[in-house]
C-alpha cells in the first residue's frame, strides 16, 4: 500500500492520502515472546486433535489437551484462541 521508496511521492504524502497516521504505519506491537511459542504449541495441539478426532465439541478437546498434552485450559481461553464459538459448539 505505501511504498516507500518511492521517488515520487513521500511517505508523509501517501500516509495523507491514504488517511493513515504515519505512528501507525511504523507501529509493530509488543508481544511477549513467551506467551507467544505457548500459544503456538496450542495451537499445533488444537490442530493434530481435531485432525485426529474431529467430533470433539469444545468441552471435550480441553479435556484432551489437558490429558494428552499437558496444556490446561479453561474453555474460554480456548474459545478465544480457536475461535471455538463456530468450531466447537457446545
Amino acid at each position: 500500500m505505501v511504498q516507500r521508496d518511492s521517488q515520487d511521492i513521500s511517505v508523509a504524502r501517501q500516509c495523507q492520502l491514504l488517511q493513515l497516521s504515519r505512528s501507525s504505519l511504523y507501529y509493530r506491537p509488543r508481544r511477549d515472546e513467551q506467551a507467544a511459542r505457548f500459544e503456538q504449541r496450542v495451537l499445533n495441539a488444537i490442530d493434530e486433535l481435531y485432525t485426529a478426532r474431529p467430533h470433539l465439541g469444545r468441552y471435550g478437546m480441553t479435556d484432551a489437551l489437558a490429558e494428552e498434552c499437558g496444556i490446561e485450559l479453561i474453555h474460554r481461553h480456548f474459545g478465544a484462541l480457536y475461535g471455538a464459538q463456530t468450531l466447537f459448539p457446545d
